[in-house]
């Protein structure tokens, strides 16, 4: 669990390297321009980990060390976005593929390679469970999955949410406690390209997904969709 400091934050998920959407980054980059970002949480799924997965595999499919220099080359262009930027990286169930298949074999864990040492994460860069940001107006937890519903989540972590994982979800709720007290849920789709073989796996269930980011100012979430054209090209214009 990690606190996060003051300040404005930017927060998305879902980037899935090396399936990130091609505008991603000038997307963010233009949310940067209008607020002065102090922070950055990514909300799991960072990467992919295709190759690891159980799932029936493309033709195409990666070998694991071409899906690794691809998604270097992804997280590259993130790196450099948020160079001098404190990022906190939360754990998702894509980063969790490596140690399920490790699961499944009798070898020593001192085999097993620390998550940022295999991305090469910059020292600025943490990689967390979750987030837990106090505020006056109530606790913010930030967290992979909590619920598929926000009302759920609400009651479950009796406070404000921000999740990810469910990429056909962009969206931001409000609930009233038994205390009285109005709570919000926020879920951040996906900025991956859903079309990208590393998700064909679930073609059916993404058809409908949505991506965008929101920034956290002084407790009070803005949120952006990532509003793309037919051919799933980001319009350029934030909404």
């Amino acid at each position: 669990m990690k606190s996060k400091s003051k300040g404005t934050g930017l927060i998305f998920s879902d980037t899935h390297c090396p399936a990130m959407h091609k505008d991603a980054v000038r997307f963010l980059t233009e949310i940067m321009l209008f607020h002065e970002v102090k922070w950055v949480v990514i909300n799991g799924d960072l990467v992919d980990n295709y190759s690891l997965s159980q799932f029936g595999k493309a033709p195409n499919a990666f070998r694991d060390d071409e899906e690794l220099e691809q998604t270097a080359k992804q997280l590259e262009r993130l790196f450099k976005l948020f160079k001098g930027l404190p990022v906190t990286v939360t754990k998702g169930n894509h980063e969790d593929r490596a140690d399920k298949r490790f699961a499944m074999t009798d070898m020593s864990r001192k085999r097993i390679v620390p998550f940022r040492d295999v991305y090469k994460l910059p020292a600025n860069w943490e990689y967390v469970d979750n987030v837990i940001i106090p505020q006056k107006q109530g606790k913010i937890l930030i967290e992979h999955d909590i619920s598929r519903s926000g009302e759920t989540s609400i009651a479950k972590a009796q406070c404000n949410t921000i999740q990810g994982h469910w990429h056909s979800q962009f969206d931001m709720i409000f609930r009233r406690l038994r205390t009285g007290e109005t709570r919000w849920s926020v879920y951040l789709g996906s900025l991956a390209d859903q079309q990208h073989k590393c998700l064909r796996y679930a073609a059916k269930a993404f058809r409908t997904c949505v991506g965008g980011a929101m920034i956290l100012d002084q407790g009070y979430p803005t949120l952006y969709p990532m509003i793309t054209s037919a051919k799933g090209n980001w319009i350029r214009r934030l909404v």
